[in-house]
């Protein structure tokens, strides 16, 4: 009987232990990940390429083994979406589009690409408590309905729905003859819809960059209307001039499909200009020293002058 007392014993202490440890690590990771999701702002002012490229993997598996210690965490499932996120659309798309002007074929960067926005995607649909998007493909109405019970006006929640979007968006891009996917568009939108709504100034032009490519990349007959998203991209650029990638974004999913060489001369003189006093600003040189001003919009113009770098480097078979 003392035996089988014990043994109960122990059992109860391990239990308790385990319970113990289980809480320990939750509740130290819970500020953890308030605090990575706060500093993921901080990305955006990255302006050397190679650094921005060659942390952003470290920085996501470490959040990950993160996640794993408490699977449910609201802070890092974001900084998650926003990561893979910003690693499809900044480098694999990048390089992607690099190979798509090259005509190269099966390039590994849209694999890569697909796998990025493919990880996004689920961190999404976590944040949502599992959502089935497929639901609301044929009335994506509905799903504004459902992000109004599940999200709230935080900055956070807002950037949920559009990186979630986005993520959606462009995996629909990227495999368009895929129809079953293409379905999802209305999805994407619906997603996008509800986060610019209510801040149409989010992510400093994310929300015209999208309608305007959303508009521009579909042809009439398919309800495009390339005269309105190059009118959106027009404004955007006028609204935002000094996020570069607008003016990028104008020239990749509106001038080159329309072969309007005449747009692009003028975004690629503006952006080579202001490229280069960029790189001239990013050292010392003698002059008084004083602290920088953070620029949230640096990693855009970074994104920026390398995609029109690799433009410039194929407009002759292009136009």
């Amino acid at each position: 009987m003392g035996n089988k007392y014990l043994h109960y014993l122990f059992l109860c202490i391990f239990v308790v232990i385990s319970t113990s440890c289980s809480l320990v690590k939750k509740a130290a990771i819970t500020p953890t990940g308030m605090i990575i999701y706060d500093a993921s702002f901080d990305q955006q002012i990255e302006n050397d390429w190679q650094v921005f490229e060659n942390s952003i993997y470290g920085n996501i598996k470490l959040v990950e083994g993160f996640l794993s210690q408490d699977e449910g965490n609201k802070n890092l499932l974001a900084t998650l979406l926003k990561a893979y996120t910003a690693k499809g659309f900044a480098i694999d798309e990048t390089y992607l589009l690099q190979d798509q002007l090259a005509e190269k074929e099966n390039s590994v960067h849209l694999k890569r690409a697909l796998n990025s926005y493919t990880k996004a995607l689920y961190y999404g649909v976590r944040y949502l408590d599992g959502i089935e998007l497929s639901s609301y493909v044929n009335s994506p109405d509905e799903l504004t309905k459902v992000l109004d019970s599940k999200l709230g006006s935080s900055t956070r929640d807002l950037e949920v729905a559009m990186y979630l979007g986005q993520s959606l968006g462009s995996l629909v891009n990227l495999q368009r003859t895929n129809m079953k996917v293409i379905s999802y568009l209305p999805v994407a939108k619906a997603l996008y819809d509800w986060a610019c709504s209510r801040d149409p100034k989010l992510n400093y032009g994310a929300c015209e960059i999208f309608y305007a490519t959303y508009e521009a990349g579909r042809p009439r007959m398919l309800g495009g209307n390339p005269q309105k998203g190059r009118e959106i991209f027009e404004n955007a650029i006028r609204a935002w001039p000094k996020n570069w990638l607008v003016r990028a974004s104008f020239v990749q999913f509106y001038a080159i499909p329309m072969l309007e060489e005449d747009i692009y001369e003028e975004q690629e003189s503006f952006i080579s200009q202001v490229a280069r006093e960029e790189s001239n600003s990013q050292y010392w040189q003698g002059e008084t020293i004083a602290l920088p001003e953070k620029n949230y919009v640096s990693v855009f113009n970074m994104i920026a002058t390398k995609r029109m770098n690799i433009i410039k480097k194929y407009r002759k078979s292009i136009f």
